[in-house]
């Protein structure tokens, strides 16, 4: 019985090692297809699958190659912050005050909003979160402030660095992505223009919200039949341009673009509505030499609830603040490089290589960053090997064919519904990087192309081809 029993052993040994193998062609045939495919004629392609039970890596081409990874950065900046920070984790914008409120509940002092970086203030991506203006009156009321004698200190120390990093592009700073993270994070630092085209010359009504800070140079041309407005504004300047051709009409226009201050819109919103609600401001000169007393405290969202939609949306304000809490876990205010080098300390006590990518930021925005699928892989691995963290980590990630940026990846696939995927673009650049399966994951999968010159529909056709390929068998 004994005999048999090592011979039912040896058999499944035999099974097993058969099964490996077969999985690992399967993986080589798909990717040699990928990289030799008319898609990625001189292009550069990284690639890197690993088994996460035995860690092993059964799929690669480069996967040694640092490039350029776009938006798959954020996976690393989820997950260290993720892990060090843990699930409990808040965002904390606190109001104190200074002097003294007396019976009549004047407050001789002034009141003290201290930035704490979150990035979900008021933000549309959370509609059932309560608005900061909303719960700092709601204190206000309750211990019956009537009247602040001082002034209302924005203080935004936190943050010594510019919003913007410098090697971010001057043109993204005016789209929805390319808002820099600031001590105050408001409405998700975006405001629209009110332009009036009814007249001889385009005039800007007003900013939604009130930006008294923001200097516009208005270069309109009213006439004709074309309609091009556009704005610019370069990186960390209040200066906003506008130019373009457009057409006479009675109604007005809203153009949508990012604050270059949004403790400036806080600010006045505060004022406004401090005003509707009857508690005046005199705006004094009060100085009680840094004493001040907690008022009210703001709470973001959990961080698994930011991280899943900075995952979700490619949120790359959201993703450069939550780098900045690892910077701000450690000491009372954060700069970028502050923040990358607290992320490379805590990769590599986790066992991770840093020495050949380069962390830039958290978002991926820039093309500073660069690293290599082998890299990204051992991250993922880590996190969904974790014990705290590996069944929820990988819940964060968008699913391929069903949401986030890629619900159109997969949709008509067998694969629809069963990866976990971030993306990652720019020009010349699409990645993706998560898991397989979407739950439950069996592998870590990386795949970052660089330099493509097919069109994007060709790209994307390739690289579903490519994960059809590697994970057929799984699907029999």
């Amino acid at each position: 019985m004994k005999y048999i029993s090592k011979l039912a052993q040896i058999a499944a040994l035999c099974i097993l090692c058969s099964a490996n193998i077969f999985a690992s062609g399967s993986f080589d045939k798909a990717i040699s297809r990928f990289c030799q495919s008319n898609a990625m004629r001189n292009a550069r392609v990284g690639i890197c699958v690993v088994d996460l039970k035995s860690g092993e890596v059964v799929g690669e081409s480069a996967m040694n190659e640092a490039i350029t990874p776009a938006s798959v950065m954020k996976i690393v900046t989820s997950a260290t912050a993720l892990k060090t920070l843990s699930e409990a984790y808040h965002f904390q914008t606190t109001v104190n005050y200074d002097g003294y409120i007396d019976h009549n509940g004047v407050l001789h002092g002034n009141l003290i909003v201290n930035g704490g970086m979150d990035p979900t203030m008021d933000s549309r991506h959370f509609p059932d979160q309560e608005s900061f203006i909303s719960g700092c009156i709601s204190e206000m009321k309750r211990i019956g402030l009537t009247k602040i004698e001082g002034k209302i200190i924005i203080d935004e120390s936190v943050s010594p660095d510019p919003a913007v990093p410098m090697q971010w592009e001057d043109a993204d700073v005016v789209e929805y992505y390319g808002s820099g993270v600031h001590a105050i994070n408001y409405l998700d630092n975006e405001f629209s223009l009110i332009v009036d085209l009814s007249g001889r010359r385009a005039a800007v009504i007003d900013t939604v919200p009130h930006l008294s800070e923001l200097k516009i140079v208005n270069n309109v041309v009213i006439g004709g039949k074309a309609y091009s407005p556009s704005l610019s504004r370069k990186k960390n300047s209040n200066v906003l341009y506008m130019r373009g051709n457009v057409r006479r009409q009675s109604e007005p226009i809203e153009l949508w673009t990012t604050m270059p201050h949004p403790a400036d819109a806080l600010y006045n919103d505060l004022v406004e509505t401090l005003a509707y609600e009857g508690i005046t401001v005199e705006n004094g000169t009060i100085d009680n030499r840094g004493v001040s007393y907690p008022l009210y405290t703001h709470l973001s969202p959990a961080l698994p609830e930011i991280i899943k939609s900075l995952l979700t949306r490619s949120d790359n304000m959201y993703a450069e603040a939550v780098l900045r809490a690892l910077a701000l876990n450690d000491t009372t205010f954060a700069t970028r490089e502050m923040a990358v080098s607290c992320e490379r300390r805590i990769l590599e006590d986790w066992g991770i290589d840093t020495q050949s990518v380069t962390i830039y930021d958290g978002s991926g925005l820039s093309r500073a960053n660069s690293i290599t699928p082998a890299f990204l892989a051992d991250v993922l691995t880590h996190m969904a090997n974790d014990e705290a963290y590996g069944d929820l980590f990988p819940s964060l990630f968008p699913v391929a064919g069903e949401n986030g940026t890629v619900k159109k990846l997969l949709k008509n696939s067998p694969l629809k519904g069963k990866m976990a995927l971030k993306s990652g673009s720019m020009t010349g650049v699409l990645c993706y990087a998560g898991y397989y399966p979407a739950e439950h994951p069996q592998y870590a999968v990386v795949l970052m192309t660089n330099k493509y010159r097919c069109s994007y529909d060709a790209l994307k056709k390739a690289i579903e081809t490519l994960f059809e390929g590697m994970f057929a068998d799984e699907e029999r």
